[in-house]
C-alpha cells in the first residue's frame, strides 16, 4: 500500500517542474503580438527608439567622426586615399565596434547612452530585482523606489565578447533593416541583435 502513496508524492513534485516549464514555453510563443493589438506608437515607445537614434548621432559625432577624422588625415593622406582603401573603412569600422563594446563592457554605456539616461543589460537581469520581491513585505515598494538608482547599478554588465559580438549582428541587421523590424513586432520590443545576445536596452531614468 506504501507503492501508490509513493507514486503520488513523485507525481506531485514533478508537477511544478512541469507548470514552470510550460510557462517558459508559452512565454517564448508569446513575445509576438498581435496584429488586432499592434500600435506602431507603443512600439517605438518601448523600444525607446527616439532615444536610440539620439544616442546613435551623439555616438557617431563623440567617436566615430574623430576615429575617422584622424584615420584620414593623420596615418593616410587625405580623403582619396581614404575612399579608395577598403581595408582602412573596414578597420574604422572595426575599431568604432571596439570602441562601442568597450564602454559597454566597463559601463554599460555609450556617451549617447550615457546622455539619453539609457544602459545596456543582459536580457531579463532588471526584473531580477523585482521578481525578489517580497509580496508580504509593505515596505517593499517603497524600498524599491527609493533605491532604484543603486538596483540600475547593480545590473549584470554585458560582457566585451557579447558586446562586439551585438555590434557585428547591428551592422548586419541595420543594413538590410529586418534586424530592426523585428524589434516593432515583438512585446519586449528587442531587435534581432539584442535577441541572439540576450541584452536589452533599459532606461536609468
Amino acid at each position: 500500500m506504501a507503492t501508490p502513496t509513493r507514486w503520488r508524492k513523485v507525481k506531485s513534485a514533478n508537477k511544478p517542474k512541469q507548470n514552470i516549464a510550460d510557462s517558459k514555453r508559452e512565454e517564448s510563443q508569446s513575445q509576438w503580438i498581435k496584429l488586432s493589438e499592434f500600435s506602431l506608437k507603443k512600439q517605438l515607445h518601448l523600444m525607446y527608439a527616439s532615444e536610440r537614434i539620439k544616442a546613435f548621432i551623439t555616438d557617431m559625432f563623440m567617436i566615430n567622426m574623430p576615429l575617422l577624422y584622424l584615420t584620414t588625415y593623420v596615418f593616410l593622406d587625405g580623403k582619396e586615399a581614404f575612399t579608395h582603401n577598403q581595408n582602412v573603412i573596414f578597420a574604422c569600422g572595426i575599431g568604432y565596434g571596439v570602441i562601442l563594446s568597450l564602454f559597454f563592457a566597463f559601463t554599460s554605456q555609450t556617451p549617447g547612452y550615457r546622455y539619453m539616461c539609457l544602459k545596456l543589460v543582459r536580457y531579463n537581469s532588471h526584473q531580477s530585482y523585482g521578481d525578489e520581491a517580497d509580496s508580504k513585505n509593505p515596505q517593499f515598494l517603497e524600498s524599491q523606489v527609493e533605491n532604484k538608482a543603486d538596483s540600475i547599478n547593480n545590473i549584470n554588465k554585458v560582457g566585451f565578447i557579447r558586446s562586439f559580438v551585438r555590434y557585428v549582428v547591428w551592422v548586419f541587421g541595420t543594413s538590410f533593416l529586418f534586424g530592426l523590424l523585428i524589434g516593432i513586432f515583438r512585446k519586449d520590443g528587442r531587435c534581432l541583435h539584442d535577441i541572439l545576445c540576450k541584452t536589452q536596452v533599459v532606461s536609468v531614468t
